[in-house]
């Protein structure tokens, strides 16, 4: 499910992909068939399978989807007007009726990027690390060195301002009966208990047992 939402910054400024609620372990030549994911970023044969005009898909979608991306990023807008409230066929309509326009200001290099990205046939597309390294949009990137983190990122998120909406923990606030950042509260009312011990509770040892293994983020660490 690759898309904007599901890129975020730590906090010196490297991007991380998230979100693998949908992802797919395939076998060497195997097929997806379930159609899972965003709309406006799904490729061309997500909804061919969804249509039943074709029998699956593979890893080529996910460069799809990185194309929709790239050009989002760049453009600030998708290439496609498609929505998730569309019918396959009506996305797939919009996609092959409709040309992706480039602004002036894209380079020749970011264009034929995207166009590969882009490619409706997924037996032609851009679609190995391999290929995206050679390509020349991104010849000239260290590698190894982005792999290790060890580049500079061009934009640090500040540290002293919130860099996210505030709207996704507002809902959690108003939703949710136990939101996350209360845990820390609830586990020291348990652990202070006078009448019942965490070694007789077993939700304060489970909640215990939780906070252990996955500790809370703190980004000003």
């Amino acid at each position: 499910d690759i898309k904007p939402d599901n890129l975020i910054f730590d906090e010196v400024g490297n991007l991380h992909l998230t979100d693998f609620n949908v992802a797919a372990v395939l076998p060497e030549g195997g097929l997806a068939s379930s159609i899972a994911g965003t709309k406006p970023y799904m490729a061309p044969e997500v909804f061919l399978t969804s249509l039943r005009q074709a029998e699956g898909y593979s890893f080529p979608a996910d460069w799809w989807s990185l194309g929709m991306t790239l050009y989002e990023m760049h453009r600030l807008k998708r290439p496609y007007d498609l929505s998730g409230d569309m019918s396959s066929a009506d996305c797939l309509s919009s996609i092959q009726s409709a040309g992706v326009r480039y602004s002036t200001s894209t380079s020749s290099q970011l264009r034929a990027a995207v166009q590969a990205l882009l490619e409706p046939d997924p037996n032609q597309r851009l679609s190995s690390l391999t290929q995206v390294k050679s390509h020349p949009f991104t010849r000239q990137l260290d590698w190894d060195r982005l792999l290790a983190k060890a580049a500079q990122p061009a934009f640090r998120p500040p540290r002293h301002q919130l860099n996210c909406d505030p709207t996704f923990e507002l809902e959690e606030m108003i939703i949710e009966s136990k939101p996350l950042h209360k845990k820390h509260k609830r586990l020291s009312k348990l652990g202070s208990s006078s009448d019942r011990s965490s070694e007789d509770n077993p939700t304060a040892r489970a909640l215990a047992d939780i906070e252990s293994t996955f500790p809370t983020f703190n980004r000003q660490r």
